[in-house]
């Protein structure tokens, strides 16, 4: 990796089982606390739990080597090229040693499910997700705005377009005297498709702008949480692993549901 990638100044490396905690250290670091979340969606389907699930769980991975790599002898630049890379056997065998472990799961409808977590990744999950979760409240709404401004534009089009045919046709069945009235309705439907079509530009623009400023919220989102993690990193590795949890803000930030309720310690058995 770059020589730029430095936080500590470690020795192992993440794919070497010498330099990560023993089984006896992650299930102590891993399972100290229980975050407990909410899934708020209506309709809530199967898929949307699934996808919530899957966020979640590869999200804390990730997360969770991040901590790592402040807080053990884990290289960071080797964890920036362990999330950023294809995944192997030894990749996914580390994957399932720090898998999320579910506490508790209810029936009702809000889902809400705790899981087993250090105090750390429930720290960060908690104010992640709560971010996330306003960005795409945020987001959801603007889009719907913008996806009502786009069918009215499309419908007010249409109309005149069809009008505009109607005018067309009349003024052609004309045989030698053309009604100036009637041309002049054309001239002025022809100008009110134009004006339309100039909007519809405009709208679209306004949904990419709406589009990149949620991505931008997110991208806030996870770099502040990963300075959280591991604030001895330097700006170029942030963003980096930044950008490595990115496509899982993205997936949960279609869930504007997603309530975090609580993150405590684990009682003692």
């Amino acid at each position: 990796m770059a020589g730029g990638l430095r936080g500590n100044e470690p020795h192992g490396d993440v794919d070497s089982a010498d330099a990560m905690p023993t089984q006896d250290d992650i299930e102590k670091m891993l399972y100290n606390s229980v975050f407990t979340f909410r899934i708020e969606e209506e309709p809530l389907f199967l898929t949307d739990v699934a996808a919530i699930f899957t966020a979640m769980t590869q999200l804390h991975v990730k997360l969770t080597l991040i901590d790592w790599a402040n807080n053990y002898d884990v290289n960071i630049s080797s964890v920036v090229e362990y999330l950023t890379t294809d995944g192997s056997r030894r990749r996914r065998q580390r994957e399932r040693a720090v898998n999320l472990t579910v506490a508790s799961i209810t029936k009702n409808s809000p889902l809400t499910i705790s899981v087993f977590v250090s105090e750390a990744l429930g720290k960060a999950l908690s104010s992640i997700i709560d971010a996330v979760s306003q960005s795409g409240i945020r987001y959801k709404k603007a889009k719907l705005e913008n996806e009502k401004a786009e069918l009215e534009l499309e419908q007010a089009k249409a109309l005149a377009v069809h009008q505009n045919a109607q005018l067309a046709l009349q003024l052609k069945q004309q045989s030698e005297v053309h009604d100036m009235a009637m041309i002049e309705r054309l001239i002025e439907m022809q100008s009110r498709i134009l004006e339309l079509e100039s909007q519809q530009v405009l709208q679209r623009g306004v949904a990419y702008d709406t589009e990149q400023d949620n991505l931008h919220r997110i991208s806030e989102a996870a770099i502040a949480v990963v300075s959280q993690l591991h604030p001895r990193a330097e700006v170029e590795t942030r963003q980096l692993l930044a950008q490595a949890v990115m496509n899982n803000l993205i997936d949960l930030c279609n869930y504007s549901g997603l309530v975090v309720e609580s993150v405590k310690p684990r009682e003692s058995a």
